[in-house]
């Protein structure tokens, strides 16, 4: 760049959002204390490519970033010439071999061959791996290690999942998290939509199929899935739940894609397919008329899970299942960009009969990422579902109603007249509450003794808002959440003799009833009672979020 040039280039340069500044200082404190390799975690959709710009002007020099295929190449240009009018970009990929350029964006894809990979270098000041869980593979190893990636540049990598289905770390690579953000914290802060789930229940038996790198093989999920029955069945749930809306269909194998999108087609619904092997220029006009609307369904496998961005995708159709939360997410954030007009996304999400598999399903989006697949399912593998409460006995069961709620979670919680609550065992006087709202959705507040505190300034989704929820309970029990789950031992056991005393002054039979079952009983009439008695400031809250 000549001098001078900088100012001009800055003045255009799209500005940072909050979180996105604060990724990037991070990234640049992290080099000063010399971490070579640092790694930024945040969900799809919050504008990974607009830190990327601002990072190769503020390290200056000579940048390179990192793709994993050749398709993305030209996203990944055209995004940052938007963000960066400025900057003078060359390209990498297949054919193309635009070097010395202030910017190059090159596919590990091509770059991995030996010829282009010397001719790429090492004379750069910054290299930023896109989609960096894929930076353990060997052909992204050998792209690192020739451009001189933690070396003699500074190495950042960029990623919305960090854990691979195959289990392998990427501690090999990249030094430090320096910065994180979840899909909930997004969400609450505004900057992407709530994810909104609906079943499409199928009685196809998964039991069967082979499981290969930690995800359900490819080649049997799609003999098993591409059924005239099962495509049938989507196409009804989509007509059913979805209208209008524009979605990205996530599918089982390529064939499988262009059956559904035939199926689609037949049952009145404008849709279209593409694979790996559509020409480019046919793509980009699929993509356009995806874009202007003539497409509505929009059916692909593992083609658009990466770096495809349509903020006007307002549905997900889960067409296949998958144990990757990673791959999950990638396929649900293609519709969570906010968008005029849009207020949330809608999951369809296609489950079949998972047999020994434990999937991966929309509530596991909504919570940490701490948590493993494994320990949020029963150990049959099945999704856990909502427990049935026994009705209350005696004259408590006039005024209270025991409700079936939320999406399938591994958490208590209790309904207690128009809250739904979950007691953090372990913490005295700390709960969790989910408060409706008159005009839809519902808060969630946190109860510590006498402070109460609104985790949302709007209501939203009851499937997000117990996300927000349990993950803070998560955080504050320290990821220890046994207790408090509907797996817990201490729920079969004999109620205590103080449940005991309590229930029967309330006029209450206790023969027959377990601790979990007695311990319901209490949690609804302890909230009943704070409702009735109108506290301050907890009354305060509680009807604020109901007019909201």
């Amino acid at each position: 760049m000549r001098r001078g040039e900088g100012s001009r280039v800055q003045e255009h340069l799209l500005e940072l959002r909050p979180y996105q500044q604060t990724a990037l200082e991070a990234v640049l404190d992290a080099a000063k204390r010399g971490v070579s390799a640092p790694l930024v975690v945040l969900p799809p959709g919050t504008g990974k490519t607009v830190i990327f710009a601002h990072l190769l002007r503020r390290v200056g020099g000579r940048g390179l970033v990192l793709v994993h295929r050749d398709e993305l190449v030209w996203q990944s240009a055209e995004k940052i010439r938007i963000v960066w009018p400025g900057a003078e970009i060359g390209v990498v990929k297949a054919r193309q071999n635009e070097l010395g350029r202030q910017v190059t964006i090159a596919s590990v894809q091509t770059a991995s061959q030996p010829h282009r990979l010397a001719a790429l270098g090492a004379d750069y000041s910054l290299v930023i791996s896109d989609e960096a869980h894929h930076a353990v593979a060997p052909g992204w190893r050998r792209v690192l290690e020739g451009v001189g990636a933690g070396d003699s540049a500074l190495h950042v990598g960029f990623t919305a999942t960090p854990n691979r289905a195959d289990g392998v770390g990427l501690g090999a690579i990249f030094g430090e998290v320096v910065a994180s953000a979840t899909i909930p914290d997004m969400i609450r802060k505004g900057f992407l939509v709530p994810p909104r789930g609906r079943k499409v229940l199928t009685r196809v038996d998964l039991g069967g199929v082979r499981e290969r790198a930690g995800d359900l093989a490819d080649g049997d999920l799609q003999a098993v899935l591409n059924t005239a029955n099962r495509n049938d069945l989507i196409v009804r749930g989509f007509r059913e739940h979805a209208g209008a809306r524009k979605a990205l269909v996530f599918t089982a194998g390529v064939q499988h894609a262009w059956d559904l999108a035939r199926h689609f087609e037949q049952g009145g619904v404008s849709a279209s397919a593409l694979d790996g092997s559509t020409p480019e220029a046919s793509r980009r006009s699929l993509l356009r008329e995806f874009r202007d609307g003539r497409i509505q369904a929009l059916c692909n496998c593992a083609v658009l899970t990466e770096g495809y961005n349509e903020p006007s995708v307002s549905t997900i159709v889960m067409a296949r299942p998958t144990k990757s939360q990673g791959f999950y997410i990638q396929m649900v954030g293609r519709g969570l960009r906010t968008y005029p007009g849009k207020s949330d996304c809608l999951v369809l999400d296609v489950t079949d009969q998972a047999g020994r598999h434990r999937l991966v399903q929309l509530p596991d989006l909504l919570r940490e990422p701490s948590a493993t697949a494994d320990e949020r399912h029963a150990p049959s593998g099945q999704p856990s579902s909502p427990v049935a409460v026994p009705p209350p006995r005696g004259p408590l069961g006039q005024d209270l109603e025991v409700q079936e709620f939320g999406l399938e979670t591994p958490f208590r919680w209790v309904t207690a007249g128009p809250l739904h609550v979950l007691g953090l065992v372990g913490l005295k006087g700390h709960w969790m509450l989910l408060v409706p709202s008159a005009v839809g959705g519902y808060r969630p507040v946190y109860v510590a003794a006498s402070s109460v505190t609104a985790l949302s300034a709007q209501p939203m989704p009851v499937e997000w808002a117990q996300g927000i929820a349990e993950s803070k309970a998560s955080r504050l029990l320290a990821g220890q959440t046994g207790h408090i789950e509907r797996s817990a031992r201490w729920l079969g056991r004999e109620p205590s003799d103080a449940q005991r005393q309590f229930l029967e002054s309330l006029g209450l039979r206790t023969d027959g009833l377990t601790r979990g079952e007695a311990s319901d009983l209490l949690t609804r009439h302890h909230w009943q009672q704070r409702l009735s008695r109108g506290q301050v400031p907890f009354y305060e809250l509680i009807s604020a979020a109901q007019r909201a």
